[in-house]
């Protein structure tokens, strides 16, 4: 093995060699530290264990297996995972296009957290050493703590707990042989102390790597809390009262991390004169209060100004979004610290986050503010929680995140912050799907006590400039999260007041103010939404035949949502035209939906599908690629048009498309697929997008009776 891993032996990968001679050599400190009487001989001498752990080092292995789980996290994630080692350069065998096999994934992972737990438990004075080495020369300790970082963001939750001076409970699988040696050393919280207070605010690359590092580090309910106690602290002590060493060498300026700088330097970019929070924030440990500093009145909308420009340089954006990450991080893992940074008010932090957004600042760093007012607006935190929803909605609305107005002879008014940029965009329209909280979404306990209401949208949102409710956001890309608008809009309410006898006027107002009833709408009419719907059907075989989801992910994620869409607004549209349009003429609707219209002003969705020959064929070919299963949805979807009395001819229109034989020749394949699943347990699970697997049998009468009025609709 020596002659293997010597200098002068060439290999192909070097970073990967760097990688095998720094486990070999965390393996023989590891045999000397077991074995003391080892120290003097040949191999397991300090001297030499420490030279060449400096080799590895300095033969980039951090780099090598940073770029290895970036590169990993690239095919199940979408988002950067790391600020500092993001643009580090892979080696042509590390760009793999396949993606590692679901079962090897952990185990790897899980080898890469006895290598790092190995190097920080028998190496750690040798990196102190390095640190001081390199200073402001090499990146290999900050490139350290982005590997740290990105490998805990990948492991399950609560795998950083020793980090915190915690201990892992072990409870889903037997705790390994490296955490029960930290039980006993303490190791790791030592180097999360060191790494903080050797850190000084003026090395932005060092304080960009340490955010990331607490990113991963964060994971988890318990992580995420104690990540922010320690912030609250003022990166002070990892363990309250512990004999921890605070400050090492020269680094005595004190730490660099704290809620309180990161949300100064957010106050000062969106005011000129900078406000800084000079108080620390209560720990979770303590109470926080309530949500009055967001409870913001409807204001009208500002007169339009250009927005005002930021100066932030590139690594300011790289190191602003760290933080960001980590903010982000902590909101999504934990309700306690969601609630307990939302509602203090020196933070600010909703307020802060929303007004950022308007200004001219990178891209970039509106898709991260972005992806943190959504990590705040995640449902699960009860009415506080919808009340951060609200605020959202109204904020946006106030510094008009997008153009919010009606238009005037034909030409938007407003601001419209957002730009078409996928790195903005994608993380706006996930921020928009998060807002619109869903059952699904929900514990059965929270849906069995009615703890946490499912409208997130303030009734008055766009008064009086507009009609009430987030038209304007529902037309911006409308396509992309028109699928969560119709899976959460519960129209199904209406048949349980048929059977109750009495529909509430509220019920209905609540269903008008839904995005979902504006997008049904649409695609009940001759809309550019029905006809792209429609046109994604037909063009998206081509795109198979083509192999284009191989080559772009979001291909499938969009033909799947597609799928969806049609399959959503077949099972409801009977009940959108049959009860819910003529209850619009029972009272005065015109305050919530404008123009009220007839049930002949729309047109049945099976029936649109029959006014092209290509539709209904189009739907039926998706079942003959089989390397996609989610497609099978297509199935469903033939199933609902064929007890559709406005499709009259669907044999006939399948037999007529050039590919009928494939058509056939899979549905043949998939009557012959032997399966045990339970057919009520297969209708209701969980696939990888959100699908509405609710059918609704439509009663042969409805009776239902509005609260206040005389008369009654069949």
């Amino acid at each position: 093995m020596k002659r293997q891993l010597a200098p002068n032996t060439y290999w192909k990968e070097p970073g990967l060699k760097a990688t095998i001679l720094l486990k070999w050599t965390l393996f023989m400190a590891e045999t000397q530290h077991c074995d003391p009487t080892l120290e003097n001989q040949q191999g397991f001498k300090t001297e030499e264990l420490e030279s060449q752990i400096w080799d590895a080092v300095q033969a980039d292995a951090f780099t090598y297996l940073a770029a290895a789980l970036i590169q990993f996290h690239k095919h199940t994630h979408t988002s950067p995972i790391s600020s500092f080692a993001q643009f580090v350069q892979f080696v042509p065998e590390q760009q793999q296009k396949e993606p590692l096999a679901e079962e090897f994934q952990l185990p790897i992972l899980n080898m890469c957290d006895v290598l790092v737990r190995s190097l920080l438990t028998y190496a750690s004075s040798k990196l102190r050493k390095i640190k001081q080495r390199q200073e402001d020369l090499l990146n290999d300790i900050p490139m350290l703590y982005s590997l740290i970082g990105v490998l805990y963001v990948l492991l399950p939750p609560e795998r950083a707990l020793q980090f915190w001076g915690a201990t892992p409970t072990g409870e889903t699988r037997g705790l390994s042989y490296m955490e029960l040696t930290e039980m006993s050393t303490g190791k790791l919280p030592s180097f999360l102390q060191w790494a903080v207070w050797s850190t000084q605010v003026r090395d932005v690359d060092m304080t960009m790597a340490l955010y990331d590092m607490l990113s991963g580090l964060a994971k988890g309910q318990k992580c995420s809390e104690l990540t922010y106690n320690f912030l609250a602290r003022g990166g002070g002590e990892v363990i309250p009262g512990s004999s921890l060493p605070s400050s090492t060498g020269s680094y005595n300026a004190g730490p660099s991390i704290s809620w309180s700088t990161i949300f100064a330097l957010l106050e000062s970019w969106t005011s000129p004169a900078p406000s800084p929070c000079t108080n620390q924030p209560p720990s979770l440990a303590t109470s926080f209060g309530g949500f009055s500093s967001l409870a913001i009145s409807q204001p009208h909308p500002p007169t339009q100004q250009p927005p005002q420009h930021i100066p932030i340089g590139p690594k300011d954006v790289l190191l602003a979004q760290s933080f960001l990450r980590l903010l982000s991080t902590v909101a999504m893992s934990s309700v306690a610290v969601r609630l307990a940074i939302s509602s203090n008010t020196q933070f600010r932090a909703i307020p802060t986050l929303v007004s950022l957004v308007p200004l001219g600042i990178p891209l970039e760093l509106k898709g991260a503010i972005f992806d943190v007012l959504a990590a705040f607006c995640e449902p699960g935190a009860g009415v506080v929680g919808v009340d951060i929803c609200k605020s959202v909605w109204t904020l946006m609305e106030r510094v008009e995140v997008i153009n919010v107005r009606a238009p005037v002879s034909g030409r938007a008014v407003g601001t419209g912050a957002v730009l078409l940029a996928p790195v903005n965009t994608i993380p706006f329209l996930n921020l928009l799907a998060t807002l619109l909280h869903m059952p699904k979404r929900l514990s059965p306990r929270s849906l069995l006590a009615d703890a946490e209401p499912l409208n997130t949208i303030p009734e008055s949102l766009g008064q009086p400039y507009r009609l009430p409710g987030i038209g304007p956001y529902v037309s911006f890309m409308v396509d992309n999260f028109v699928e969560r608008a119709l899976a959460g809009w519960e129209i199904e309410n209406l048949v349980q007041a048929s059977e109750d006898g009495l529909l509430r006027r509220e019920t209905v107002i609540l269903l008008l103010i839904h995005p979902g009833f504006e997008v049904l709408a649409r695609l009940l009419t001759n809309s550019p939404l029905q006809s792209t719907i429609l046109s994604y059907i037909v063009n998206g075989i081509e795109g198979f035949e083509h192999e284009l989801p191989s080559e772009e992910p979001y291909f499938l994620l969009t033909i799947i949502r597609v799928l969806c869409i049609i399959h959503r607004v077949l099972e409801i549209h009977d009940l959108f035209l049959d009860i819910l349009v003529p209850i619009l003429s029972e009272f005065d609707s015109t305050p919530f939906v404008g123009t009220v219209h007839s049930m002949s002003f729309y047109t049945r969705f099976d029936q649109a599908l029959t006014y092209g020959t290509k539709y209904i064929p189009a739907i039926a070919t998706y079942v003959i690629y089989p390397a996609y299963p989610e497609l099978v949805l297509a199935v469903r979807i033939i199933s609902q048009l064929s007890c559709s009395t406005s499709v009259m001819s669907l044999l006939i229109l399948i037999e007529r498309s050039p590919d009928s034989e494939r058509i056939l020749s899979s549905f043949r394949q998939l009557l012959d697929i032997d399966s045990l699943d339970d057919v009520d347990m297969a209708e209701t699970t969980q696939s990888i997008v959100p699908v509405l697997v609710l059918q609704t049998e439509k009663p042969k009468s409805h009776w239902i009776k509005l609260s206040g009025s005389q008369s009654s609709t069949s």
